[in-house]
């Protein structure tokens, strides 16, 4: 086979095409690939020359690589020998090496990708500081090529564009406090429950219980709380009674009055969260002696007219991301204090500085509403809710066109969502805007750094998990009277060891390899006893050594092995599929005809 393919290198390149490539050609390429059968639009048979060859080197080239891979021919077709297919082999190499050296790269037009749900989340989180659950409130993304970042699958239909115009206002909202004036809520006796009863004007309470409302809290906050109290007095005491809210009695007053003279009466509560609460008036010391010697005195109960709450009376708290943007933009930057702060978000919301006119259109959105919160409130909502925010933009430039090499803005962009699921820092945007970002050395240490920063734990929540298969683990139910000790936090330590290993193999700069024959791995207690492992120091995860095991690498991995498994039993045929897809990138062929019948 070497003295052919050296004999055959050594003759001329058209007798070479005519004696090697041609007859190759017909013999194992035209039945799929000839005249009358174009699989896949492409026609070998066609090409009657090098030169021809030669023009086409990327058609060629990707036929190079399935023949070397065994793809070409099919396995289902007739197999070339060996010495057949390397003399193939050998002269397309020489008649493609130098036509795609010379050929400028063209990486292509990418696919606009609009921010997936781990994605907007990671960003809200790392612009903001606030925890929107956008996988829980969004619909889920669609799945190409077995992951959620590929952009031809990433859709934008009606529902999704919904749930983000909302998405945006409620951030925007959490964002940007807005301070309001005092509120007034008032319960009347129709609205309270108890055991007692509506009568006239008043709830009488004849039992030693509470008279209970709801209120809707704004926020937290301090508020006035007032109940409009009476009573029916008996006994040598005046009646009691208690302020409760959300359960817990904050004030006592004495209600030494009859109804028609009832009063009322008020105190300051502090409520530590917002929301639906429940406030009551709770009768302290009911009375009844029917043998009191006055019978005008022998039963006590308590009338509650009306429970009143007003508030917040103390000045709404901005958020943390709110009271650091005014603090870099003060009130001595005058009239141009707005459109600082204007820039100054847009360019993280948006990963660019925006353009003078885009930052008008923004100001013009606001009108006259007031105050400066109020406006920064509105302008957010339509930063989160513009494309340039929801998608991975990458416009070219007037009079561009061809292949081009990224910005500095695209270049950190697409590194913050590859390497961390999110957007750029401010360490990123500032190099970025310096333009020193595409400096190869500037580069490589911000590309270290990165990866070092505990964000880049979403490379392996989000590409890792996907790619090896196991977000499966999450609908994977073995059978129980097989697999009696399966549970949710056995799953949980399969998928972390998982993880561990690959963000050590990339962090510590290891070999690839180490990811199919590492030696070590990372074991908790529950995963320890799983694989019969002495348990290891210390709590959570440790690295500890397999050496004296037969497992080795993903593929001796529980997670790896659960997923490629059926509920009761293994299952070499899914777990070679795994393999040809997760590993090879090589996929099987779909099965034959008739196939599952005979199964």
């Amino acid at each position: 086979m070497l003295l052919s393919t050296a004999l055959l290198l050594a003759a001329p390149s058209d007798d070479r095409f005519e004696e090697v490539a041609r007859p190759f050609v017909r013999a194992y390429c035209a039945e799929c690939h000839g005249i009358d059968e174009q699989e896949g639009d492409l026609t070998l048979t066609g090409y009657a020359s090098p030169a021809a060859v030669r023009a086409d080197p990327q058609v060629w080239a990707l036929v190079g690589e399935r023949v070397a891979l065994r793809e070409m021919p099919p396995r289902r077709a007739d197999q070339p020998p060996d010495d057949e297919r390397a003399a193939f082999l050998a002269w397309l190499a020489g008649e493609l090496s130098q036509e795609l050296d010379d050929a400028p790269l063209d990486p292509g037009r990418p696919v606009l990708r609009r921010l997936n749900n781990a994605h907007y989340e990671n960003a809200i989180r790392d612009l903001f500081g606030v925890a929107f659950p956008a996988r829980e409130r969004f619909p889920s993304d669609a799945i190409g090529h077995g992951f959620d970042t590929v952009g031809e699958s990433l859709a934008m239909p009606q529902l999704r564009l919904e749930k983000l115009l909302e998405a945006a206002e409620t951030i925007a909202a959490e964002v940007f406090v807005v301070e309001t004036p005092p509120r007034t809520w008032r319960v009347m006796p129709e609205q309270l429950g108890g055991r007692g009863g509506a009568r006239g004007d008043f709830y009488v309470m004849p039992f030693g219980e509470d008279v209970t409302g709801e209120v809707t809290f704004p926020r937290p906050g301090r508020y006035l709380m007032r109940m409009h109290l009476g009573a029916s007095q008996a006994g040598d005491e005046s009646a009691r009674a208690a302020f409760v809210v959300g359960g817990r009695e904050v004030h006592r007053v004495d209600v030494p009055e009859l109804p028609r003279d009832a009063r009322t009466h008020e105190h300051e509560v502090t409520l530590d969260l917002g929301g639906p609460v429940k406030v009551a008036a709770r009768f302290l010391n009911d009375y009844y002696d029917a043998d009191f010697p006055d019978p005008a005195r022998r039963d006590r109960n308590l009338f509650v007219g009306w429970i009143e709450v007003e508030g917040p009376l103390d000045p709404a708290p901005m958020s943390a991301f709110q009271a650091a943007l005014l603090e870099r933009h003060g009130p001595e930057l005058g009239r141009e204090r707005e459109r600082a702060i204007l820039a100054d978000l847009a360019r993280r919301v948006w990963r660019r500085p925006a353009t003078r006119a885009e930052l008008g259109r923004l100001a013009r959105l606001a009108g006259d509403v007031a105050p400066l919160a109020a406006r920064l409130r509105l302008q957010l909502a339509a930063l989160l809710a513009s494309p340039n925010f929801l998608y991975l933009v990458e416009r070219d430039p007037a009079g561009a066109s061809g292949v081009r090499a990224l910005t500095d803005h695209e270049l950190a962009a697409r590194l913050a969502a590859f390497l961390w699921s999110s957007v750029p820092d401010r360490r990123l945007d500032a190099l970025a805007d310096a333009g020193e970002l595409s400096d190869p050395t500037v580069y490589e240490a911000v590309l270290r750094d990165m990866l070092a920063d505990t964000r880049a734990q979403a490379l392996g929540e989000d590409f890792a998990l996907q790619w090896l298969g196991l977000r499966a683990l999450d609908e994977v139910r073995p059978d129980p009277e097989r697999f009696p000790t399966w549970s949710e936090a056995l799953a949980g330590a399969m998928r972390e060891e998982t993880l561990r290993v690959f963000q050590t193999v990339l962090r510590e700069e290891r070999s690839v390899w180490e990811l199919l024959d590492a030696d070590w791995t990372f074991v908790d207690d529950t995963l320890a006893a799983h694989y019969g492992l002495p348990a290891p120091e210390g709590d959570g995860f440790r690295r500890v050594s397999l050496a004296d095991t037969p497992r080795r690498g993903v593929l001796g991995h529980a997670s790896v092995l659960t997923v490629t498994s059926d509920p009761t039993r293994t299952s070499p045929v899914k777990r070679g599929k795994w393999v040809l897809e997760a590993l090879l990138a090589a996929p099987p062929p779909a099965p034959p005809p008739g196939a599952a019948s005979q199964v």
